[in-house]
């Protein structure tokens, strides 16, 4: 057990004793630490603090005798639908790479595959691994949406900004810890792997804060941005704004961009498209664009774009998604099971592991959760998130794991109880004015 373990033991305990929502807010705040370790086991793995917290919020709701009743009576059709797809998703786990043995499928690394060849499909313990996520992170999703009437819009939004701060709090930190040398980041109590860090990290100059890559900081970052210039009556607003939009900049991700660009889109949909409102969005690039000539960071963010555009990047993305389509088609379009195989998209990923008939259920459930909210602008940050953050990983960001995918879920099954705001008094909550 390490520090933030033992942290995070502490913080559930407390929140034991406080309303739901605070469990539930405990369980958002933990997503952001993607790769800090509260359990690090054998050969390098290590349990992310949010899969304590997700085991915690299930054994309390579980365990409420008020909430038995919302259990059984919750909407009937998301409840068959992650059933049904918790059933199906463990069934051709199990059975995939026993019946399609011998597939040609993807390894873990992405870019050895491309350079020296496939693997042949088997079951190995990454199936029971990525099915074990994938039922957890389910059957957390159903326990959030049960507690949804002890959640209120004030408290969501509170909550998506202090993860969003605290991510770029730590995400300037580190970076300024590496480019510096001069303001020490405690990389052996936050990250699981020193060695993989520095080379992956440190070395690209990059910024990461907590999460396993640049990209996938970036794609949330990048999805962040949009979410907050939605939100209404927000303190410090234009700061939170500024930092992010630099911080999409220094993560020098291609999916910090298209999470940006997919957001940009949403954004004149919702509000319907008016150079009036885009004047202060055109501020704060100007803004970001002078910070970073005046420091040469331009010059460096170009160059490797340059170098990034002339790589085989596209080209290991194009054949490892082609190989899970491949994998897909052979497999009768039932699928190989979860973990079986890797690409660079959501979508390939999914058929690939789940099938058609896994996928569409997945599908829906995101459905259900998500469309609803685009019909009250109260919503329209989760909305905004959610989809920008989708469209994102269906190019660039595979893994069934990304905590912020099931952020994203998390946020929109909380806001499907909204009722009065004025539950909880909004002048006690930081950032909202």
């Amino acid at each position: 057990m390490t520090i933030v373990g033992y942290i995070t033991i502490i913080a559930m305990l407390y929140t034991y004793t406080k309303p739901y929502r605070f469990t539930v807010a405990m369980l958002m705040i933990s997503l952001i630490f993607q790769a800090t370790p509260a359990l690090r086991l054998a050969n390098g793995t290590y349990i992310a603090p949010y899969i304590l917290c997700e085991i915690f919020l299930v054994v309390r709701v579980l365990l409420s005798i008020k909430l038995i009743r919302k259990r059984f009576t919750a909407n009937k059709i998301l409840k068959s639908t992650i059933s049904m797809l918790i059933i199906w998703g463990f069934a051709i786990t199990i059975l995939g790479p026993i019946l399609f043995q011998g597939l040609e499928v993807s390894g873990k690394n992405l870019d050895q595959t491309f350079l020296e060849g496939t693997m042949r499909l088997k079951f190995s313990f990454k199936n029971i691994a990525q099915i074990g996520y994938l039922i957890l992170n389910l059957i957390t999703l159903y326990c959030v949406y049960t507690c949804r009437d002890k959640i209120n819009d004030t408290f969501l939004k509170k909550t998506f900004l202090i993860c969003v701060s605290l991510s770029l709090i730590f995400g300037y930190w580190e970076f300024i810890s590496k480019t510096t040398g001069k303001l020490y980041f405690p990389v052996e109590i936050l990250r699981n792997d020193k060695t993989a860090y520095t080379a992956a990290a440190i070395d690209s100059f990059r910024m990461c804060s907590l999460c396993l890559e640049s990209s996938f900081f970036g794609c949330f970052i990048g999805s962040a941005f949009w979410a907050i210039t939605l939100m209404e009556n927000v303190k410090y607003k234009t700061v939170i704004l500024l930092f992010t939009i630099i911080a999409i900049a220094l993560s020098i991700s291609g999916s910090g961009v298209v999470s940006f660009i997919a957001g940009f889109f949403i954004y004149c949909y919702l509000k319907k498209f008016s150079i009036k409102r885009l004047l202060p969005i055109l501020f704060f690039l100007l803004v970001a664009f002078f910070l970073l000539d005046s420091y040469g960071y331009l010059d460096i963010l170009l160059q490797m774009i340059n170098e990034k555009s002339e790589s085989q990047s596209g080209e290991v993305r194009y054949y490892t998604t082609m190989l899970s389509f491949n994998a897909f088609i052979q497999s009768c379009f039932l699928g190989i099971g979860m973990g079986s195989t890797r690409s660079s998209s959501f979508i390939a990923d999914s058929l690939a592991g789940l099938g058609i008939i896994g996928t569409y259920l997945l599908f829906k459930v995101m459905f259900l959760l998500i469309s609803p909210l685009r019909k009250t602008s109260e919503k329209y940050f989760i909305f905004t998130y959610c989809l920008s953050l989708f469209v994102c990983q269906c190019l660039s960001i595979s893994d069934f794991s990304y905590s912020f995918f099931w952020f994203g879920l998390f946020l929109a099954a909380s806001s499907a109880g909204y009722r009065n705001s004025n539950k909880v008094s909004s002048s006690k909550l930081l950032y909202i004015k």
